[in-house]
């Protein structure tokens, strides 16, 4: 089977699938994204008591108007939901209409945008920690379309943190060692037992999959050093993949061509194949993130067009996991929406995503029950670059959540 019958047969399903629906879906919510005014980690991040905001929007490429609404919960460092009430966490009013709303302009597959920017005027966050936003209908908030993390730090101690080469002898070519020292620098935080009630988690790139906490190695008085563990040693896996759309003009990077299906835009981009055996290839990417954008634009959150991406990664048989295509364009879920297929007839396994025109980062996985393996996709090298998000959670003994007392973020080249 050829590559344009493929993917015309699976544009018409995805076509039927949503002329069909008559509520909104969380697969209909696409191109989230969330900007922080203060830009200090690239993530979204409120600093507490500050005049901080963070801007989320996002499309329902179903185009039907609903009326959507927001609401905050508190998190514990493991983003189970804490056990303060509302009123604990959260001055004014918690469930919030988004009444920034617009349609799309000018584009092949209409859309409407969403945007908000929190706090709002009426509302203060009084602890820090981690917290969640979440999206759904009204008159069905028990149905959450999506959950958007964000954090708010009190920054109480100074966070010193390098990437080194492993010690290992066999870790040195294909992984990166992170120290970490949290160092208590206000004088009213007295911290005690350190080994349950401070909790350092880190995670790499802006993948909320490579998250874990690292232990406590040793303390003096009020020094805590985490390292020399093999919980402190990352795969160093290897650069994002990635394609640019800014442009239905001509083909882009990593774009074989382009073409209009029932006047819907189709990018077909190159067959690739698993990285495993091949050596380190130094290449420009966004850690894993994706930029909305279309060229000559001043507007890109409404003008922007919407295409089918045809993902065709080639394997000569079925492999014994299962495939998805990842990156922060949608949140890193191994779902069924980012699921490959194998397709026999051409030796591919092959996946068509809705996308808003821009620049994306992506990574192959291939997934057990087991566990999540990137590198039989995308091999792994020491000398990757990567962005390494180091969290300090503190909870006083007897305390009821997690206070958030510090951020830092480290590149593997600094």
């Amino acid at each position: 089977m050829k590559k344009n019958n493929f993917s015309f047969v699976l544009f018409l399903l995805l076509i039927c699938l949503g002329a069909s629906s008559t509520s909104l879906s969380a697969q209909f919510l696409q191109s989230i994204q969330v900007l922080p005014s203060n830009g200090n980690y690239g993530l979204a991040v409120l600093e507490l008591g500050s005049n901080d905001k963070i801007t989320i929007s996002f499309d329902d490429t179903q185009d039907n108007d609903y009326s959507l609404s927001y609401r905050v919960i508190h998190c514990n460092a493991d983003f189970t939901p804490s056990s303060l009430k509302e009123i604990e966490y959260m001055e004014g009013q918690n469930k919030t209409d988004i009444n920034q709303v617009d349609l799309s302009f000018n584009t092949r597959i209409n859309y409407t945008h969403y945007q908000l920017e929190f706090p709002s005027p009426y509302q203060k966050l009084k602890v820090s920690g981690l917290y969640q936003i979440e999206i759904f209908q009204n008159g069905a908030p028990q149905e959450v379309l999506a959950k958007i993390p964000f954090y708010v730090c009190e920054s109480k101690v100074n966070i010193q943190a390098q990437v080194r080469v492993p010690q290992r002898v066999d870790y040195r070519k294909s992984r990166q060692e992170l120290y970490i020292t949290v160092n208590n620098t206000n004088a009213q935080l007295n911290i005690i037992q350190a080994q349950q009630n401070l909790k350092v988690f880190v995670q790499q790139n802006r993948n909320t999959n490579i998250l874990r906490r690292v232990p406590l190695l040793f303390n003096v008085g009020q020094t805590f050093e985490y390292k020399d563990n093999d919980l402190n040693v990352w795969d160093g896996l290897n650069e994002f993949r990635n394609f640019d759309t800014r442009t239905l003009s001509y083909a882009g990077r990593n774009v074989e061509r382009l073409e209009k299906i029932n006047d819907i835009w189709n990018v077909f981009l190159y067959d690739e194949h698993s990285k495993l055996g091949y050596s380190y290839l130094n290449q420009d990417d966004i850690n894993g993130n994706f930029v909305i954008k279309a060229e000559r634009s001043e507007h890109s959150d409404i003008e922007a067009d919407y295409a089918y991406v045809h993902f065709f990664l080639k394997s000569e048989a079925l492999l014994a996991c299962d495939v998805y295509v990842l990156g922060q364009f949608n949140q890193w879920q191994a779902s069924q929406e980012s699921k490959m297929s194998y397709n026999r007839d051409i030796q591919s396994y092959v996946l068509s995503l809705l996308l808003k025109q821009g620049f994306y980062d992506y990574t192959y996985l291939c997934k057990t029950q087991q566990k999540d393996d990137y590198i039989r996709m995308e091999n792994n090298f020491q000398d990757t670059e990567n962005d390494y998000y180091i969290f300090v959670f503190y909870r006083n003994p007897g305390g009821r959540y997690d206070q958030l007392i510090g951020i830092r973020k480290v590149n593997s080249r600094n």
